[in-house]
């Protein structure tokens, strides 16, 4: 859904540069925009994976740490 809805927004961008006859508008940004956005998702998933990974480790350290007898 996030692919059909960048490529519709790309579309709509390129339609609206082709129908200028003056100078270029915002819609030149629209390209510029949707890299940002890709490399902040790319980014940001990294961050979210490390981040469940080091809480993933901690659960099983503590689950394990309970599980022993320490009498």
């Amino acid at each position: 859904m996030t692919v059909a809805c960048t490529v519709t927004i790309a579309k709509l961008g390129w339609e609206t540069f082709q129908s200028r006859t003056g100078t270029v508008g915002g819609e030149v940004l629209v390209l510029p925009t949707i890299i940002l956005l890709i490399y902040i998702g790319w980014t940001a998933r990294k961050e979210w994976t490390s981040l469940i990974g080091e809480s993933e480790a901690k659960k099983r350290y503590e689950y394990g740490d309970s599980a022993t007898y320490k009498g």
